[in-house]
């Protein structure tokens, strides 16, 4: 398929060149009328066409394959007047020349005013902010996230430098996972639904709400000092600049799953949806306080059965809408955009899943088929109001609902109770998770004076992760047999129904203050001084409840062969009445924990210019938080007092962070600061928490906030206003860093170890392939290459002798490597592209085809203990390729060719010191070839 591939995007270039259309072009540049000044994105546009641009860092635009004729060009940017240049003539095969120049208004406008808000999904306006920006960020723009063919901010992510995703576990910045992140929406903090997670799962982010993202991996003090891979900023699209309505659907095919057997449980009211309704609830609360018995009872109390059904699985499918509209009242602006999709898919994987012990020998040998059926559905509603050019109100609600079906077998032994030569297990489980946020922020923009403006405002979110009804069975059946089976009552897993709801809500409120100073009239002189308060305050509650399915003896259910495709006629409410089987109630006061976080910070920091060239930004921040986790003990009586866990701290982080202009088009950076860490809420709790992997995670009190030093350096080189070369560098220490340690073969938790360093090399570039040549042709013009390198070292000391606390030296003894990389931290990650943004040369078509490539190298992914090695995930590579054109009349077609390569996806146990052969392969699947067809209409309106 690879071949096919490439063979055909060959043909299409060599298509492209065979049918060049003779069109001209439109060069110029735009400035200041009276400065002189360049006019960083201003808008070009030739009337009557959809053919446009917009200006570069020196104010240069072009508007290419432009047919010939005469036109008139129109120029335009916030504050000033419109400029129409009319009876523009383009001849075929040459260049037009136009410089124009705009006055101002007569007031200068707000930099925040709807009206002048900069194309910040615009890479080319993104490439020019992170030239003149004080600090060090990087930006990926819903243009370039769409040219890639990227349909989540989770993905979008994992295409910039030193940023990977690691199954489950979320995003890696630089080797650091996900306690080291924090997640923002529009500059305010994110809450996560998931109990386990300090960041959201940001796949749950579609981009048809994104306008940009951000990512701050150098720290600064308006960020919340819990971090030290990266901050990373969703900026959602912004209010309507102009009336318009964009439709979309698409389908998605996969080689794995698409129109092949896939098995579910389809119990929820509106399971496509990603709604599950009622039906899956239990029979009582899950908090409800008290032992649960359903004695004496005539049917099955649960609305659900253990049946599952075989369908056909379809093509993954696809919907987007979106409207903008202004509305002008004399002086003042309101801007409003609403965005929705929906999207789902159905993906299947089949491979072996094993445990080993430190012989390399199987404790657990399964073969694993996983069905998942996901949905995604997203709103948004924005609005800004500028009520005159010094106060402009934004006000942003966002919902999100994220669903995931999943239904699993597994066929193997479970060698610690089954007979291994003649007969396997059967394990059959049923897993519906939903996930749901509302979002609702506010934020108001004054300019007091010339020289002061303040911006304050704030965020309200609830969000859950609700888990109801997870079902389990266990079956003996006989070798390679799937169909028939007796009902199991032991062994791993047992049979049982599980629920489990995770309700978290945040608030966040914010002051800053800005005082400009020196000269009024040059940039270089000017300097800031920045003041601001923040509160951020979080609570959580979770509970879970299990009732397990006992069968019991002399059941006409137990010991006998029964049709395990069947079971909702195995498993019914005549066997319930009849005491075939019954359900017992675990609960006690262990199953409920709370938690509440409150955090206050003050900040400061000084934007000082030294020089033209010279620009230092010291600053501090103060943060005062108390964190407080309640639980109870297992074996606790519901009405039993709650435990109380504390950390409360003060911590003073100071940042500084300079740059240095070598010339107009070279930078130098540098940033040192001191972060910190906190402990999850979960990582405190001493309770056994068993996960849908039969995994049990226990808490520790006693953790302690770790402190890390980090230190950056980087040189950029922009050459032109669309090209950048950037090479850096990095190093941090983390004193107590907090980890995640495995003890036997299912128990997980957590200690602070003794020290971690990470360091490590980046490189990134984006370059015309035609700034190679002195004299190129049009196809050449049109090819873009960029990509990214990251090289990373990281090290972590587990050495017992080195703590004082007896429990934390002898769970730190099982570890088998005391010094090995950080968990998830890869050592090397490469992405690749190129592009061509002029596929067609036709000035009624804008079309492009990007081929993008990237692998990451091995990483630890389980940390061996008694013995045992450490588990690797294997580095794979990822291939896609992604071709789309748009039309003048509104119309586009994308299509997406993703994961051509089809790898293997694999974890290895590395041979431990006493194994008895090499590295064995744990899990194995693959994810399939994706497919893709999207189309797309947008009309402008007046």
């Amino acid at each position: 398929m690879l071949r096919s591939v490439l063979l055909s995007f060959t043909l299409a270039m060599l298509a492209a060149v065979a049918a060049m259309a003779q069109t001209g072009t439109i060069k110029g540049t735009v400035k200041d009328a009276i400065s002189g000044e360049p006019i960083i994105g201003a808008s070009v546009r030739l009337a009557g066409t959809a053919l446009g641009n917009t200006a570069d860092l020196e104010g240069n635009f072009e508007v290419a394959k432009v047919a010939p004729g005469t036109y008139e060009l129109i120029v335009s940017f916030l504050s000033y007047k419109t400029d129409t240049v009319s009876n523009v003539t383009v001849v075929a095969g040459e260049i037009t020349t136009v410089n124009t120049s705009l006055f101002e208004e007569g007031t200068q406008l707000n930099e925040v005013v709807i009206g002048g808000i900069r194309d910040r999904a615009s890479d080319q306006i993104l490439l020019g902010e992170r030239r003149n920006a004080s600090i060090a960020v990087e930006n990926i723009g819903a243009i370039e996230l769409s040219v890639k063919g990227v349909n989540d901010v989770g993905s979008g992510l994992v295409k910039m430098t030193g940023i990977t995703k690691v199954a489950s576990r979320g995003i890696y910045v630089r080797g650091l996972g996900d306690r080291y992140n924090n997640a923002y929406l529009n500059s305010m903090p994110l809450p996560s639904p998931d109990q386990n997670r300090k960041v959201v799962d940001l796949e749950i982010f579609p981009t048809t709400v994104v306008r940009n993202i951000a990512v701050s991996k150098s720290y600064q003090p308006e960020q919340f000092g819990d971090v030290s891979g990266a901050s990373i900023d969703i900026f959602t699209k912004d209010p309507a600049q102009e009336n318009f309505l964009v439709m979309g659907v698409g389908v998605n095919y996969n080689s794995v799953s698409t129109f092949k057997d896939f098995t579910t449980n389809q119990d929820g009211a509106s399971d496509y949806l990603g709604i599950s309704g009622d039906r899956r609830e239990a029979p009582v609360a899950v908090d409800h306080k008290g032992v649960v018995r359903f004695d004496n009872l005539e049917q099955d109390p649960f609305k659900t059965n253990f049946g599952r059904q075989k369908i056909n699985a379809p093509l993954d499918n696809n919907f987007n809408f979106d409207a903008g509209r202004t509305l002008n009242f004399g002086q003042s602006k309101l801007g409003i955009i609403f965005s929705g999709s929906y999207r789902n898919s159905y993906r299947s994987d089949f491979g072996p899943n094993l445990i080993l012990n430190n012989l390399q020998v199987a404790e657990t040998d399964f073969y694993r088929d996983r069905y998942t059926f996901n949905t995604n559905m997203t709103g948004l509603l924005g609005t800004s109001f500028a009520w005159n050019e010094n106060n402009t109100v934004h006000a942003n609600y966002l919902f999100v609902n994220n669903s995931s079906n999943t239904y699993t077998e597994s066929l193997g032994d479970n060698f610690d109770v089954d007979d291994r030569e003649t007969t396997d297990r059967l394990r059959l489980r049923s897993r519906y998770l939903e996930v749901r946020m509302h979002n609702v922020q506010a934020s108001v923009d004054n300019r007091l004076s010339d020289n002061w403006k303040v911006r304050w405002g704030g965020s309200y979110s609830t969000a859950y992760t609700d888990e109801p009804d997870r079902r389990e069975l266990s079956f003996v059946v006989e070798e390679d047999v799937r169909d028939v089976g007796t009902i199991s009552s032991t062994g791993l897993g047992g049979s049982q129904r599980y629920y489990q709801r995770s309700d978290e809500t945040e608030y966040y409120a914010f002051g800053e203050a800005t005082y400009s100073f020196g000269h009024p009239n040059s940039q270089d002189k000017r300097n800031r001084l920045v003041m601001g308060y923040q509160r951020r305050g979080k609570d959580r509650d979770v509970a879970y409840r299990s009732f397990q399915v006992q069968f019991l003896p002399g059941s006409a259910l137990l010991g006998h062969p029964v049709d395990i495709n069947n079971l909702q006629h195995v498993l019914t409410d005549e066997a319930f009445a009849n005491g075939d089987y019954r359900y017992l109630d675990g609960a006690d006061g262990s199953r409920q924990s709370a938690a509440t976080r409150n955090i206050d910070a003050g900040y400061a920091y000084v934007d000082l210019n030294v020089n033209s060239r010279l620009s230092i930004i010291p600053g501090l921040r103060v943060e005062k938080s108390d964190q407080t986790v309640e639980y109870r003990l297992q074996g606790s009586g519901f009405n039993d007092p709650f435990i109380q866990a504390k950390v409360d701290d003060v911590d003073f982080l100071p940042t500084v962070s300079a740059k240095y202009n070598v010339t107009d088009t070279k930078i130098i950076r540098f940033s040192g600061s001191k972060t910190m860490t906190r402990p999850n809420f979960m990582e405190l709790i001493p309770v056994a928490y068993i996960n849908e992997n039969l995994q049990s995670t226990v808490g520790n009190p006693s953790l302690e906030n770790s402190s890390i030093y980090n230190v950056d350096l980087k040189y950029e080189i922009f050459p032109t206003g669309s090209e950048l070369i950037s090479f850096g560098a990095f190093y941090k220490n983390i004193d107590k860093p907090i980890e995640q340690v495995r003890s036997g073969i299912n128990y997980i938790s957590f200690f602070n170890i003794a020290s971690a360093q990470v360091y490590g090399l980046e490189f990134e570039f984006k370059k015309r392939i035609s700034s190679f040549f002195s004299s190129s042709s049009k196809l050449v013009n049109g090819l873009v290459f960029d990509g990214n390198l990251s090289l990373l070292y990281s090290d972590v000391d587990t050495d017992p002798s080195k703590f004082k606390d007896a429990r934390t030296r002898d769970l730190l003894s099982s570890v088998t490597n005391t010094s090995r990389p950080l968990q998830g931290a890869s050592p090397y990650m490469v992405n690749l592209s190129l592009g061509y943004d002029d596929l067609l040369m036709k000035s009624s078509i804008q079309s492009s085809i990007e081929l993008t490539y990237n692998v990451f190298g091995d990483r630890v992914y389980n940390v061996g203990t008694v013995g045992r090695g450490d588990e690797f995930e294997k580095s794979f590579g990822t291939l896609d390729l992604v071709l789309q054109n748009t039309w003048q009349s509104g119309f586009g077609v994308k299509l997406t060719a993703k994961n051509l390569l089809n790898p293997a996806i694999r974890l290895e146990q590395e041979a431990g010191p006493n194994a008895t052969s090499g590295d064995e392969v744990t899990q194995s699947y693959k994810a399939g070839v994706n497919l893709g067809l999207s189309l797309t209409y947008r009309l402008i309106g007046k």
